[in-house]
């Protein structure tokens, strides 16, 4: 079975509310989450609806465990605007994804939820039925993670994995909100509004009891009130992604 990669890099989703089904008081460790990973690009005309759903999602579940991730690809650049934050490895890991769920090609908008459901990132109704799935299913592993910034702009991470394994665990630093002037190709013209876009994603190690430390470099520009650091575990092969945390830095 083709193996899940792992890659790092830097770079300069109306339907009604949806109820959160966990009983009141502490939730478990183990509780349902939903990390939506959406494969988008400014060149694309039919992206904007899902960046939008995404920055919706992104206000409504700010407080739940919904963690959102937008890639940029870039297999639009070459028709009329070159989208800034597109990379060729964002464009991998969404043709990863294709493999491990059998989908017959890739496309913009796509959302990915917690790598076993794949959908068009502009369909509200079908994301938001994916979210109260996952949310209402307890994850197949747990994961804690805690962060400090150090004076040497560097985060200081401790963390802690249980459950299923094999498991990969991976840190997206994502920039909360973006906004661009299109000059050309299909949106020429708007500004469009980006949702947690990622900057940087890091693959942390792993000791066989499921623990471990890391001292990460932080990308350019960041400050905790603009970027979220959200870290998971993901299978290596499947792509099945088993566990989230959104990680708080003081």
């Amino acid at each position: 079975m083709r193996a899940f990669a792992v890659f790092l890099f830097t770079i300069p989703l109306l339907a009604g509310a949806l109820s959160d089904p966990r009983p009141a008081g502490k939730p478990p460790a183990n509780e349902g989450f939903a990390l939506v990973e959406l494969f988008t690009s400014e060149g694309c005309s039919s992206c904007p609806p899902a960046d939008r759903l995404l920055d919706r999602l992104g206000k409504e579940f700010a407080h739940q465990p919904v963690y959102l991730l937008s890639y940029h690809v870039d297999y639009w650049d070459h028709l009329g605007w070159k989208d800034a934050y597109s990379d060729p490895a964002f464009t991998k890991r969404q043709r990863e994804y294709a493999a491990s769920l059998h989908a017959q090609s890739v496309y913009t908008p796509q959302v990915v939820v917690n790598g076993r459901t794949e959908l068009v990132g502009s369909n509200e109704k079908g994301v938001r039925a994916a979210l109260r799935q996952y949310l209402g299913t307890p994850a197949p592993a747990e994961l804690e993670m805690e962060g400090r910034l150090t004076d040497d702009r560097r985060v200081k991470l401790t963390y802690r994995t249980r459950g299923q394994q094999p498991a990969r665990l991976l840190l997206a630093f994502a920039r909360r909100e973006v906004q661009t002037r299109v000059g050309r190709g299909e949106n020429g013209g708007k500004t469009l509004l980006h949702r947690n876009v990622v900057g940087k994603l890091v693959p942390l190690r792993l000791s066989g009891e499921g623990t471990g430390e890391a001292v990460v470099p932080l990308p350019a520009g960041f400050a905790p009130a603009d970027w979220e650091l959200i870290a998971f575990l993901q299978h290596p092969e499947t792509g099945a992604v088993l566990a989230g945390k959104r990680v708080v830095v003081p």
